[in-house]
């Protein structure tokens, strides 16, 4: 009577049920045999926390838009410009301006009236009102009167604009002065643009008193000499 050896089949099933789970340890989720050697992607460390979002802190950042103040224009320059591609005209100054001063014969004297060309190559604008300067000590400049200010005179190359110095009032005491220098404002009263620029004096002297005033400049030389006679 022979014995039954069942110990190398029971050996032979148990080798191929360990391959099979080997097998299935080696397939992934994803359906992709992993034996290969490749490694799946290493979970995120604790030490390297997710950004907002969900997005790992490491990772490039979106751009977005330009951060708030000047934007760029069409053509890609600032917004200085508005996009129109045209350029403002600059304020004048001595360095585009012909400035000439006159008297009226009806007027004995009390005004002189100044005539301002702009020489430039470019539209220029005259802001507010002329600067006066009569060589004084710690002199300071006449206010405007209260005329209507308007719109800045912006003139072209040729062209004028006008403004008066009212000199003195009627009967008041005057001094005698032998110098008159015009400055120009830029767009903020005040801030003034170049230097003054002297005024050649018709009889080479001016008679002023302690209340001197001046125009707002304008565009029409009527205008300025109907109302510096009117405020005498």
């Amino acid at each position: 009577m022979r014995a039954v050896r069942t110990g190398p089949k029971t050996y032979v099933l148990g080798a191929a049920a360990l391959a099979a789970v080997l097998s299935a340890i080696a397939c992934q989720a994803d359906g992709k045999d992993r034996r290969d050697g490749a490694r799946p992607p290493a979970a995120p460390s604790a030490s390297q926390p997710a950004a907002p979002g969900g997005a790992p802190s490491g990772a490039p950042k979106a751009t977005g838009s330009a951060a708030p103040g000047r934007g760029t224009g069409k053509n890609g320059g600032t917004g200085d410009s508005g996009g129109s591609g045209t350029t403002a005209p600059v304020a004048c100054s001595a360095a585009s301006i012909a400035l000439t001063g006159e008297f009226e014969r009806q007027d004995s004297g009390q005004n002189i009236f100044l005539t301002a060309v702009n020489t430039g190559s470019r539209p220029c604008t005259l802001y507010f009102y002329p600067i006066a300067y009569f060589g004084l000590p710690d002199e300071v400049p006449p206010p405007p009167m209260e005329s209507p200010a308007g719109a800045p005179a912006t003139i072209r190359p040729g062209e004028k604009a006008y403004a008066a110095v009212r000199l003195f009032r009627g009967g008041a005491r005057t001094d005698a002065v032998t110098s008159l220098k015009i400055g120009f404002h830029g767009k903020v009263a005040n801030d003034e643009v170049g230097r003054p620029m002297a005024v050649r004096l018709p009889e080479g002297f001016l008679n002023i008193d302690d209340h001197t005033m001046v125009t707002f400049w304008n565009l029409s030389e009527t205008a300025v000499k109907k109302y510096a006679f009117k405020a005498r």
